[in-house]
């Protein structure tokens, strides 16, 4: 997302800068990122580059909780790690209201709880005068030299060898087809008793992913064509098992002739008529549509996790 006019005026007021989308700059000597994130829910979110032992933790907890910041501020979530804090806060009307003097108010206890400014969050150590400005993730991280690079070789490390293990692919692409099939009864079903099914494509989809992690694929890029065209056959697949099921219904029954085996027949019969052709796509379309809302976030996930991460590592000044 774009640095909004506000976090821009910000920036200005606090003697930050603005870059990469984000809002970044020494606040009360550390290293602070402010930015505007959409998972799923439009979000505003601190970045506190520093490092956090246990009793820090506690403290920093302690000052929210005692003064009902959460309530009063009106804050999403706040994350305490080793090193870093991280706040969110819902978009909403009157945000900055209550944003600026949320950061005013919680600087001072950050230092008063004894999280330090001027550290190097990857070794802990103090920073005097051979750091680098990192983009990490989309926080502004202060860094040694030394430990920016060792971060960087780590990465590319993981990342090659992650590209040179087996990807199981054939084994998880396996597990999607059965999860994909199993997935695709309930909707066969639910079209055999006349309601709507469109909303089930959602279930296929996330199915489809379940199958391949267990069924042990390692995710690779070229893997997730595949899964998008697995989607669209099981929609398929779903549809015409459905009215596989409504015909075998009727003709056990007695309203049709003949026995199950004549069911392909029939079928081929249905598709001569235009009006279940069309009947038939808007099932299919819908289907597709609900299943790709339903993965869109999963696949967005796996893309980010097979993305190269060392090439996210950028020097900001």
């Amino acid at each position: 997302m774009l640095v909004s006019s506000d976090l821009k005026k910000l920036a200005v007021e606090k003697g930050m800068k603005t870059a990469h989308n984000i809002c970044y700059g020494k606040l009360n000597d550390y290293m602070f990122t402010v930015r505007d994130i959409n998972t799923g829910r439009a979000l505003r979110e601190i970045y506190i580059s520093t490092v956090l032992t246990e009793d820090v933790k506690n403290k920093i907890h302690e000052a929210l909780n005692s003064t009902d910041a959460v309530k009063q501020y009106k804050i999403e979530s706040i994350e305490l790690n080793n090193n870093f804090i991280c706040i969110r806060f819902a978009m909403a009307m009157g945000l900055m209201k209550r944003f600026t003097p949320f950061i005013d108010w919680f600087m001072p206890i950050v230092a008063a709880s004894g999280a330090p400014a001027n550290v190097c969050p990857e070794c802990g150590n103090p920073i005097q005068g051979d750091e680098v400005k990192k983009l990490l993730g989309g926080h502004a991280v202060c860094m040694h030299n030394a430990c920016a690079q060792a971060l960087i070789n780590n990465v590319k490390t993981e990342e090659e060898e992650f590209k040179n293990s087996k990807s199981n692919a054939g084994k998880g692409l396996l597990g999607s087809v059965i999860f994909g099939l199993v997935s695709a009864i309930p909707w066969a079903v639910v079209y055999a008793l006349g309601w709507f099914v469109g909303w089930l494509g959602a279930l296929i989809g996330v199915a489809i992913v379940k199958g391949y992690t267990v069924f042990g694929g390692k995710l690779k890029k070229a893997v997730i064509p595949v899964m998008a065209l697995l989607v669209i056959v099981c929609v398929f697949f779903a549809q015409i098992l459905g009215d596989g099921i409504q015909l075998a219904y009727y003709i056990s029954n007695g309203e049709l002739y003949g026995k199950w085996s004549d069911i392909p027949e029939y079928m081929s019969l249905l598709f001569e008529d235009s009006d279940y052709i069309a009947t038939f796509v808007r099932n299919i379309l819908i289907g597709i549509l609900f299943a790709g809302l339903g993965v869109w976030g999963i696949f967005k996930t796996l893309i980010k996790n097979v993305s190269s991460v060392s090439k996210t590592i950028i020097d900001l000044e």
